[in-house]
Formats: C-alpha cells, structure tokens, sequence
C-alpha cells in the first residue's frame, strides 16, 4: 500500500517534515555502531592458534523490489569483522602474532579472509651464556564467504507519454508509462514552475546483523513551485508552456542527464469545435449580457 502525502506550494522541502527514519539516498543511512553488530562468531583451532572471521553485512545497500544493490565493488562495502589469538604457546621466546584481514569479490560472492603469523625463537644457552638457535613461524587462514549484493546500474532514460490538448487554454497532460521500481522521484520543471514527485521513499531497517540499508517502498509526495504546472493524480499537468527539463533520481543519486525528446511520445488530441476566438467572443457576449440583467434586478429592489 503506497502512502500518500500532499505538499502546499512554496511548503518545505519534501522530506523535511518526514520522520528520520525515512530516506531518498543511501547516502542518508544512519551509520552502524559497533555495539549494533552481531557477528557470526565461529571460532576454530589451527595448531597454537584461535580465531575466526565472518561477513557481517555490507553498508550502503538498497533492497529494490526484493533484491539488494550497492554502488560500485560490493567488497569495498563490505563489513567485517574477526580476530586470532595464541590459544598453546609454542616453546621458544620473542612470540608475536601478526594479523590482517582482506576482503575481495570472487564470482557472485565477497569472500573476507583473516591472516594470521604466529613468529617465535629457540633460545639455547650453555655456560658462556644463551642465544638465539631457531626461528619458526606458523600461518594459517580464517575465511568466510557470502553471496554480493548486485552492483547497481543506472535505468536507462524512462518513456514519457505527452497528451496534447489544444483549444482556448492549451493543455497538456504528461505521465511516465512503466517507471523503473528503482527511480525514487522525478522533476519536470517548465518555463514558469516545476512539479516534483516522490513515488517511492527509502524505510530505514537493519539487517539480521545489525547493517542498515534502504528499503525502498511505494510512496507519494508532491511538490509544486511557480505557476502554469500541477497535478492531478499520478499525471502532470502543464498550461500551455513548454517543458524545459526532466530529472530522475534513484536510491544512489541522479539519473544521468538525458535529452527527454528523444524518449517521448507526442499525442496530439481533437481541437473543440469552437473555435478558441469565437468562444472567447461567446464568453464576452454572455458576460455583458450577465452585467445588464444584474442591473436590472438591482434597479427593481431600489
């Protein structure tokens, strides 16, 4: 069910009265704090070692009608977290224990793994005194793998039906036929005013594990500036002007700019069958006429 919200001309901005858990962008998600996350800790043993890595989830993610996307390499976004730790000591002295993780995109799933050294040294001694007879190390790796989210790209510029209706006060009514689920709003500014309309809007959830992302769910706000353009249910209407722009946003920012032109169709409607010099004559005749019988009816009360 969409939710529907109307906007006065010259108000604030479309989503400044909204509550902050809503969004258009995800760049606007709230950022994760550590003690949100909920890991999958899953601790196993390699010789002296301990540890364990896991995915937690991915930042600035987007669900789309069911299918999360994100900007770019899903593995930069990724979230992860893991540690390694001594769990024997190894006989010698000097331990250190060097760790790191990497995450990297391997087919259609981000794989993050934990690398781990453990160094140490054998120390022998006789009575002259000790010194260092060995150097060992240990390595071991702790991976975890899950599927990316899909890389997001832009939809390709969006169909826009223009029904021309000619006549006294020219008038054209504009509509988008099959909008992408992934446009968030459009503009469509004129000469003389623009309308806006937000037809989807981004809810603020958490995964399982504690990630934010953006659930995009149908939405309707509109918002009016200038004269000449309204609307009246889903369609645009537009007095006479021209259009002189079209925008599109999604939840990873504007729609590149395109030359809507070249992806619109012009239906020219019938012109009444009054012409629009002899209606504006009709028009006068009745007002003049209306005048004279006000006149009367006033002089017969006086």
């Amino acid at each position: 069910m969409s939710i529907i919200f109307f906007l006065p001309s010259g108000g604030a901005g479309v989503l400044e009265e909204l509550d902050s858990m809503y969004v258009t962008d995800v760049s606007e998600l709230p950022q994760y704090s550590e003690s949100d996350l909920r890991p999958d800790i899953e601790i196993t043993t390699a010789g002296h070692l301990q540890g364990w890595v896991d995915i937690v989830g991915f930042e600035k993610t987007a669900n789309i009608s069911g299918t999360f996307f994100v900007i770019g390499d899903p593995a930069a976004n990724a979230v992860v977290r893991g540690n390694a730790w001594i769990e024997s000591y190894p006989d010698g002295v000097n331990n250190e224990l060097i760790q790191e993780i990497s995450v990297k995109q391997v087919g259609g799933n981000t794989t993050a793994t934990l690398h781990a050294i453990l160094k140490w040294q054998t120390q022998s001694c006789d009575d002259k005194g000790c010194w260092i007879s060995g150097s060992f190390s240990e390595t071991h790796d702790w991976t975890d793998s899950e599927p990316s989210p899909q890389q997001f790209t832009f939809p390709d510029p969006q169909n826009m039906t223009v029904e021309q209706y000619p006549g006294f006060v020219p008038m054209s009514l504009i509509r988008f036929e099959n909008l992408s689920d992934s446009i968030i709003s459009f503009n469509i500014t004129t000469t003389d005013g623009s309308v806006e309309h937000l037809v989807n809007i981004g809810t603020v959830e958490r995964t399982r594990k504690g990630i934010p992302y953006m659930n995009v769910t149908p939405f309707s706000v509109w918002k009016k500036t200038g004269t000449g353009i309204y609307h009246q249910g889903s369609d645009v209407i537009m007095e006479g002007n021209a259009i002189s722009s079209v925008s599109l946003w999604t939840p990873f920012g504007k729609v590149p700019d395109f030359n809507f032109r070249d992806y619109a169709v012009y239906h020219r409607n019938e012109q009444t069958g009054i012409h629009p010099a002899i209606g504006f004559i009709i028009y006068a005749v009745l007002v003049f006429f209306m005048g004279i019988y006000i006149m009367y009816r006033s002089s017969r009360f006086r």
